[in-house]
């Protein structure tokens, strides 16, 4: 008996149904639903280049010494690019100059030394406040009869002098320390050969230009032109001003703008402090910058309420925001490892514990 097949109104017959061909292509309706396997592989730019939004990024991952240090596991800069050759450019451009900087910043971690930043930094206030001096003497303190400040001079060039002939490096810690302790330098690493020879150099120039001016009463920014042009700082007068220390950075930002804006500056200004300590905004590098704006993003959200103050007790708590967040840290990662260490839980269950 043979079966009839039934025709609907669409002129499409019912027991044929099942195998009619897919809109997506010429299989059937379970095979063109069916997942491929096979993916086509992502275009590699190589030079750690990565594509987005048709914007070339450089990627690279920061070595394990300097993640320990505080740096981020990746750096991701845009390079303002959709070209690939300028992509490629501008990529090996960077990848040579974070190459050198790593090796001066680990070899400096290393070695214990300063930055060579804070070292021209320190260079650059002790000529500032040198200068600075010889201009005041030479205006206001009266005049040198017998010819005393004269051989004060000579015989401070001599024992600079004597000292670099010498080698006595630690002397310099008694001609920069009052421009080492401005700009926030460790005392100890003005001894270091490197520092300390360009610190006993740099003072004798000083001294030749203070002995110009007593002798022939030359004017100090004139004589002094090319060395402060060194240090980047101009011949004038209001070059001669102390540097701006981050508490006068701070109130100026905060007196021009509202006093909500105002309150925030002034709390970022108190954690700078806290970090740096009171030094000039010139001798923060842009490393360091960079390390507090990460310190900042890091912090727990409810850092500015762990002080405990209230109405009922106005003492508190005398907690910085290094304290806390180190407490944050530990307890994050105890949480982190009895999260871990329980075998029972699965890896959905970790996620959504942690």
């Amino acid at each position: 008996m043979t079966q009839k097949k039934v025709i609907s109104s669409n002129g499409i017959a019912l027991d044929q149904g099942a195998i009619l061909p897919s809109a997506r292509g010429r299989a059937s309706q379970t095979v063109s639903h069916r997942r491929s396997s096979r993916r086509t592989p992502s275009r590699t730019w190589g030079l750690h280049l990565v594509r987005r939004n048709r914007i070339f990024y450089f990627r690279r991952r920061w070595p394990r010494p300097l993640r320990d240090l505080g740096a981020p596991v990746f750096l991701v800069v845009s390079l303002r690019t959709d070209l690939p050759e300028e992509a490629l450019r501008r990529s090996v451009i960077l990848r040579d100059a974070l190459s050198e900087r790593e090796r001066q910043l680990m070899q400096a971690h290393a070695d214990g030394s300063v930055s060579e930043a804070q070292v021209s930094t320190m260079l650059a206030e002790m000529v500032r406040a040198t200068i600075a001096q010889i201009v005041e003497q030479q205006e206001q303190a009266p005049p040198d009869e017998g010819g005393a400040a004269l051989a004060e001079i000579a015989a401070r060039r001599e024992a600079v002098t004597g000292a670099l002939r010498a080698r006595n490096w630690p002397e310099a810690r008694t001609v920069a320390r009052d421009a080492a302790q401005t700009c926030a330098v460790p005392e100890e690493a003005l001894a270091d050969p490197g520092v300390a020879r360009q610190i006993l150099l740099t003072m004798r120039r000083l001294l030749d230009i203070a002995e110009v001016a007593e002798r022939d009463f030359e004017d100090p920014l004139r004589e002094g032109r090319d060395l402060l042009q060194e240090f980047g700082l101009p011949a004038r007068r209001d070059a001669l001003r102390p540097p701006m220390t981050l508490s006068a950075a701070t109130e100026k930002a905060a007196a021009s703008t509202s006093k909500e804006v105002a309150k925030k500056i002034r709390t970022l200004g108190r954690l700078a402090v806290e970090r740096f300590g009171d030094v000039p905004v010139a001798s923060l590098s842009f490393d360091e910058v960079v390390g507090f704006l990460e310190f900042i993003w890091w912090l727990p959200k409810h850092w500015g309420r762990a002080h405990g103050k209230n109405r009922f007790n106005s003492e508190g708590r005398d907690l910085t925001a290094a304290d806390y967040r180190a407490k944050a840290d530990a307890h994050d990662a105890a949480l982190v490892e009895e999260v871990f260490g329980d075998p029972g839980m699965s890896y959905i269950e970790r996620r959504r514990t942690l």
